[in-house]
């Protein structure tokens, strides 16, 4: 017996941010992000205040990632310049580790971390760091390197031990942000293969750091230029 404009009402307040993102949810993305929350879970650093402002962090890095991944070769202009083969001109790309981590930078200015990113902060840890989000006293790094030889899993790994230096003190979570120059003629891996965590245990620590890798690619062709790796 309810008046339909009060069930409307009811309705309406009864919805949930969660009801919205349902529909377009991506299922290889959920699994991602459980898979990834599902290793940081078990440190013991996964902790009230440290938890919840990480993931806020890695979400929007990854969605760094697929923005690096789908953005146009005119939509991004010479601002995404480092992101393709060759610009307008047929000239090959010079890109430094100063423009890479910039052009990351300005996408979390654009995030709801605005208001928390620092770059190029110096004496930390003995260094400098290239990105830092502070929540507080609760502080990450996310260091942005670019790699032009080899980009594997295994080669990657040499730069982690830099990114779990600077979180000495603080939550032992970090990111580090490849730039991969090395992909060919088949094309670059893809998103889902191009995440994951490195742990970081030195002499006298309990458990390690969690360093989360997120490649990207950098340099590419023209998709219609790819061709297929020879069949096996």
């Amino acid at each position: 017996m309810t008046p339909e404009h009060v069930l409307d009402r009811l309705e309406l307040g009864l919805r949930t941010h969660d009801d919205v993102l349902t529909p377009i949810a991506d299922p290889k993305y959920g699994r991602l992000k459980a898979r990834l929350l599902r290793q940081l879970g078990s440190s013991r650093d996964w902790l009230p205040g440290i938890a919840d402002e990480f993931t806020t962090l890695l979400e929007t890095t990854i969605r760094y990632a697929y923005l690096c991944y789908d953005i146009g070769r005119k939509m991004g202009g010479s601002y995404t310049e480092h992101l393709r083969k060759r610009d307008k001109d047929g000239k090959k790309q010079k890109v430094d580790e100063f423009l890479f981590h910039q052009h990351y930078r300005e996408v979390l200015q654009f995030s709801a971390l605005f208001g928390v990113v620092n770059s190029e902060v110096i004496d930390k840890a003995g260094g400098r760091t290239d990105i830092l989000v502070s929540f507080g006293a609760v502080q990450f790094n996310v260091e942005c390197k670019i790699e032009e030889d080899d980009a594997s899993e295994h080669a990657l790994r040499q730069y982690v031990a830099q990114a779990a230096e600077y979180q000495n003190t603080n939550a032992g979570f970090a990111i580090l942000l490849a730039l991969d120059k090395t992909i060919g003629a088949e094309g670059a891996a893809n998103v889902f293969s191009s995440i994951w965590i490195e742990p970081v245990r030195r002499p006298g620590e309990p458990e390690p750091c969690l360093v989360v890798i997120i490649r990207v690619p950098g340099g590419r062709e023209n998709p219609n230029q790819l061709r297929p790796a020879p069949a096996p």
